[in-house]
């Protein structure tokens, strides 16, 4: 499960703040200044996975909920192979850690999931899709 989940380009998470409001977002890699991508997320050990925040459009849904309300989904699907994965947990959001700004040196901060459920989904109504490598030409952050 986590070589599957470390290979992935993006992943979907899940995360309520204190009076149930949800919110679901998309996380994908960064790429370094040569176009290489960077690691989506790290693996530490089986009960524990942390993933960097990257500037986004600073509405801070996500880690606004995460600070008042711990609990996190994420949902990785693997388009090209039809297989998907979920993880549940409790999170923690560490504003400096030196080890992972080595690995993510855009990162703002670091999401370190403990994890409390894995398990995998049936491949029912998954659409069979093959990705293409990021263009400068398609949309870029700010669009909307």
């Amino acid at each position: 499960m986590s070589t599957f989940i470390e290979d992935l380009p993006f992943f979907f998470i899940a995360t309520a703040n204190d009076a149930g409001d949800c919110d679901c977002s998309f996380r994908g890699r960064e790429y370094n200044a040569s176009g290489q991508p960077l690691p989506l997320l790290k693996v530490l050990d089986e009960k524990r996975l942390v993933f960097p925040d990257f500037k986004g459009n600073n509405l801070f849904n996500s880690l606004g909920n995460m600070l008042t309300n711990p609990h996190i989904g994420i949902l990785f699907i693997d388009f090209e192979n039809r297989l998907r994965a979920r993880v549940n947990g409790a999170v923690e959001i560490i504003e400096r850690w030196d080890e992972m700004q080595a690995v993510w040196p855009t990162a703002r901060r670091y999401v370190l999931v403990t994890v409390e459920q894995v398990y995998g989904n049936c491949r029912a109504r998954i659409p069979k899709m093959t990705l293409v490598p990021p263009s400068d030409s398609l949309l870029q952050e700010g669009d909307f």
